[in-house]
């Protein structure tokens, strides 16, 4: 491994995985629609922080975007604003209301715990805990874990192609389809041999649950309280959310924090045609998955429909 703790030679995208930070509220926010939908009405805050004893089996407060009130946001209100605002204390406090039966569920659903079937090697599959563990109360497990992994920190990892896989279902109407790289084979006079055929991976949702956070994840991007407002021209509709997730390490007694800074997002949002995960690990400590991964998501998602365009792909 290098210093950094990957291994050379494996696909970083399919093989590491990384805490996905707030592009987990994605998850969260499917779980409200597609199982739990008496929650869809859910309203918390606008606060800084959760106050000291709603967490069960823990005093522990979690605050917007900082670790203490002082220097945290205001934030809260219903879904609409709340996932466009990424508001770390209403997440958890929806995480709680949503229940680990079925946050794990929905994990499941979208194959989080499972690898994905891609015709590569060197795939590994990502990790959300089972419900059994949030009844617990050691650190990381029980309610205070349930409320860590509701934005997608704690015990929680996801590859890059998870992620991407997360996003592209949302935007396929909660249709998960089967990862691939090859498209097609032809042989040496340039015959066609075979042609790519897509498959159904996992019904991750219903219809309506995509749409409803479809919705919410346009409004990342495309209002001004949306933690991705002003990444993407507003002509290529782009759905989005970020994530910024905090990580603490002890190697050597020596304890270290840094970032890995994330971006998911799918366009154009009405009828998608590219879905997009970028991950950019062990960033400083006062960086952002909205201005470090961002930049690089557009441009991706730029070029992939400027090409579309090119071969009349609509």
């Amino acid at each position: 491994k290098d210093p950094g703790g990957f291994v050379p030679g494996e696909p970083m995208a399919t093989f590491d995985r990384f805490p996905p930070g707030s592009t987990y509220k994605v998850v969260t926010t499917a779980a409200v629609y597609n199982l739990k939908p008496t929650l869809s009405g859910f309203t918390w805050g606008p606060a800084k922080c959760t106050k000291k004893g709603t967490i069960p089996g823990t005093n522990t407060t979690i605050c917007n975007d900082a670790s203490t009130p002082t220097s945290a946001s205001t934030c809260g209100g219903p879904l609409r604003v709340m996932l466009p605002e990424s508001c770390d204390p209403g997440y958890v406090m929806l995480g709680l209301a949503v229940g680990g039966t079925a946050m794990a569920k929905q994990s499941d659903l979208l194959g989080v715990n499972s690898a994905p079937p891609i015709d590569i090697t060197g795939v590994n599959p990502s990790h959300f805990p089972p419900a059994t563990q949030f009844t617990t109360a050691p650190t990381h497990v029980g309610k205070g874990g349930l409320a860590l992994a509701a934005f997608g920190q704690g015990t929680v990892s996801l590859t890059a192609l998870q992620n991407a896989m997360d996003a592209a279902a949302v935007a396929n109407t909660g249709a998960e389809m089967t990862p691939h790289v090859m498209s097609q084979i032809r042989n040496a006079q340039g015959g066609l041999v075979q042609q790519y055929k897509s498959k159904l991976y996992k019904q991750a949702m219903s219809a309506q649950a995509a749409h409803q956070v479809r919705t919410l994840m346009y409004l990342v991007a495309n209002t001004s309280i949306g933690t991705a407002y002003g990444i993407f021209p507003r002509t290529e509709q782009v759905a989005a959310k970020t994530g910024t997730a905090q990580v603490t390490v002890t190697p050597n007694a020596k304890t270290t924090s840094y970032i890995d800074d994330w971006m998911i997002a799918f366009a154009p949002a009405p009828a998608p045609t590219v879905a997009v995960a970028v991950v950019v690990p062990h960033q400083p400590t006062y960086t952002y998955g909205a201005t470090t991964a961002g930049p690089l998501v557009q441009q991706m998602i730029a070029a992939t429909l400027a090409e579309q365009r090119a071969h009349g792909v609509t």
